[in-house]
């Protein structure tokens, strides 16, 4: 298993070089899509070069997250042209740049406040609305993933997308028998999932089980922790947080898998980068 680390733009960039990506020989970086996921433009440029940097002076290869502010789910004509259009920007990217994975989210139903039983008849009918957004959502998300997938078949990108699966009630796929249906009705072998345990765990499902069921269509993983609460984004073993890290790794050498992990850490703290690292490395 290689493991890396999300990376966006660094003020103190020498020091992480020197002090982190030196210091525990990192061999793999998870990018953001750079390109509208700031609003400064001299922003954007540093980050570029920054990758750059760090892709010819350590060899390390990267995979790329594109934006989840960009929602599959909006039911807007021209957002969802813009959502193409930036697209297609980010697979020529990372197709140019060497990249050979994309992480996407599929859509939400936006907001919207849903029962957590169904006793009454006011929350059996919101329960019944907020299936009826769900499968709406999922339509359109797989439309914009058959996009992609016609992107990628059109222009021959040697390019995988893993499907992540999500967190929250207004989510889909947060369940694996859901984005295993997602994976399945784009029929492509271009497609697959990431699997983020942080995410699965928040939203209170067996990580082993949940393992197994898409172990078959495994890309690409997301690590944090978190207290099953919230998702916190925090190092392994923080305070008050409860993933079952012993139980991932053993199903993880069990499924024999051999792609990435990434740990996505909310830290700035180079000391704090180097305890998640040598924690995954040691116990992968």
């Amino acid at each position: 298993m290689n493991i890396g680390i999300n990376y966006k733009y660094k003020d103190d960039f020498q020091d992480y070089c020197k002090n982190f990506i030196e210091k525990n020989n990192i061999k793999h970086l998870e990018i953001n899509w750079y390109k509208h996921d700031c609003l400064n433009k001299e922003y954007e440029d540093e980050y570029l070069k920054q990758i750059q940097f760090l892709k010819d002076t350590y060899n390390i290869k990267f995979s790329l997250h594109f934006p989840t502010f960009y929602d599959f789910g909006s039911r807007i004509p021209f957002f969802r042209y813009i959502i193409k259009e930036h697209l297609k920007e980010c697979l020529t990217y990372a197709n140019s740049f060497g990249i050979d994975l994309i992480v996407i989210h599929p859509g939400t139903i936006g907001q919207m406040d849903i029962p957590k039983n169904n006793r009454f008849a006011s929350q059996r009918l919101l329960l019944d609305i907020a299936h009826s957004k769900k499968n709406e959502v999922r339509k359109l998300s797989l439309e914009i993933f058959d996009f992609i997938k016609s992107e990628i078949e059109k222009n021959n990108y040697k390019l995988k997308i893993a499907i992540e699966n999500l967190v929250l009630d207004n989510e889909i796929c947060v369940k694996s028998k859901d984005l295993i249906s997602l994976i399945k009705d784009i029929k492509s072998d271009s497609f697959g999932a990431c699997l983020n345990y942080a995410h699965a765990h928040r939203a209170g499902q067996d990580l082993i089980e949940y393992t197994n069921e898409v172990k078959d269509y495994l890309l690409h993983i997301h690590v944090s922790d978190n207290d099953g609460k919230c998702d916190l984004h925090s190092f392994p073993e923080a305070e008050g947080c409860t993933l079952p890290w012993d139980d991932i790794f053993n199903v993880l050498q069990e499924i024999q898998y051999n792609n990435s992990i990434i740990a996505e850490v909310v830290s700035e703290n180079i000391e704090t980068l180097n305890f998640t690292v040598n924690f995954l490395k040691t116990n992968k």
